[in-house]
């Protein structure tokens, strides 16, 4: 079994222990001999200190006990007035805005330059192969050179915007050569 300390002891003997800590001392003191007697102990000693420190009534206690208590709820009141008072901490200064417009400026961009452009290609002729044969499309026209489906299509493309299609006719055994200029 694990006892709480000293301090805590005198605290819950004083009575100026937390909640959550007064609980588990009580709790403890319920099954504990020894930590009971400690309480104990300490409750008597803190007794006979109110009783020394008694000092006569002509000392002014009632006034210095009255100036204390107003000079810890100015105190108090003080306290509440900081805490809704905003922090230097708290408020943004104009390097930190100058920051965030910067890094929303760059966030910015970055997404305009990710944007999906136009296709400027199709724009102007547009030679590609399809399932029907080689196509050729020029402002909204489109030409397309017919291959047979079951044959098999060798293309060939040139740097230059030529493309050529070879195959060989399976019934006739004819070779087929088809090119294509776009320029």
């Amino acid at each position: 079994m694990k006892h709480p300390g000293a301090e805590n002891l005198a605290l819950y003997a004083g009575g100026e222990l937390g909640a959550l800590g007064r609980w588990r001392v009580g709790a403890h003191l319920v099954a504990c001999e020894s930590c009971r007697g400690e309480v104990q102990a300490f409750r008597l000693d803190r007794q006979s200190l109110r009783e020394e420190a008694q000092l006569p009534a002509e000392f002014g206690w009632a006034s210095l006990e009255a100036e204390m208590r107003a000079n810890i709820r100015l105190g108090l009141a003080a306290g509440r007035i900081v805490a809704r008072a905003p922090e230097a901490s708290q408020r943004i200064g104009w390097r930190a805005a100058a920051g965030l417009a910067l890094a929303t400026s760059v966030v910015l961009t970055g997404i305009f330059l990710n944007l999906p452009q136009p296709d400027r290609q199709t724009q102007g002729i547009v030679l590609e192969t399809t399932d029907a044969g080689l196509e050729l499309r020029e402002n909204g026209r489109t030409l397309t050179m017919l291959q047979p489906a079951s044959t098999t299509v060798t293309y060939t493309v040139n740097a230059e915007g030529s493309m050529r299609a070879r195959y060989i006719d399976s019934d006739t055994g004819q070779v087929t050569i088809t090119n294509v200029y776009a320029r």
